[in-house]
C-alpha cells in the first residue's frame, strides 16, 4: 500500500493553498470596495487598502487629502492566515453608515455583502488546489 496515505503531503499543501485563497478574496474585496464608493475629490476611493497574509500592503498610495482630512493608520493582521480590507480616509465611516446630517451611501458594506457570496465559489477552488498536489 505505499503511496496510499497523501496525508501527509495535504496537510503541508493546506496552509499554502488557503493563503492564496483568502489573499485573493482580499484582493477582489479590495477592489469592489473601490468600485462601490461615492466619488467626490477621490481621496477616499483612493485610501482603500489591504494587507495580504504574507503582509504586504497598498496603504499609502491615496492621492493627496483635500482639505482637513488624513488618513488613518494601517490596520495590522492578527496572523498569517487573514487580511484586511480598509478605508484610510477619515471620514470613510461616515459616508459608510451616514450621520444624523447625511444619509448613508454603504459602499463598504455592500461590497462585503456581494463578496461573501463569492467566497464559496473560492473556497471550492481549495479542492482543486490539494488535488494538485498529489
Amino acid at each position: 500500500m505505499e503511496g496510499f496515505n497523501y496525508f501527509p503531503i495535504i496537510a503541508a499543501g493546506m496552509k499554502p493553498a488557503l493563503r492564496k485563497i483568502e489573499s485573493e478574496r482580499i484582493l477582489d474585496l479590495e477592489a469592489k470596495v473601490k468600485s462601490y464608493a461615492p466619488v467626490l475629490s477621490g481621496f477616499m476611493q483612493s485610501s482603500v487598502y489591504s494587507v495580504l497574509p504574507d503582509g504586504t500592503s497598498d496603504y499609502g498610495n491615496a492621492i493627496e487629502p483635500p482639505g482637513d482630512s488624513y488618513l488613518l493608520p494601517q490596520e495590522s493582521i492578527p496572523n498569517d492566515m487573514s487580511g484586511i480590507v480598509g478605508v484610510a480616509a477619515n471620514y470613510g465611516e461616515y459616508v459608510n453608515y451616514g450621520t444624523y446630517k447625511m444619509a448613508a451611501q454603504p459602499f463598504f458594506d455592500q461590497a462585503c455583502a456581494d463578496a461573501g457570496t463569492e467566497f464559496e465559489a473560492k473556497f471550492a477552488e481549495l479542492e482543486d488546489l490539494l488535488r494538485g498536489l498529489i
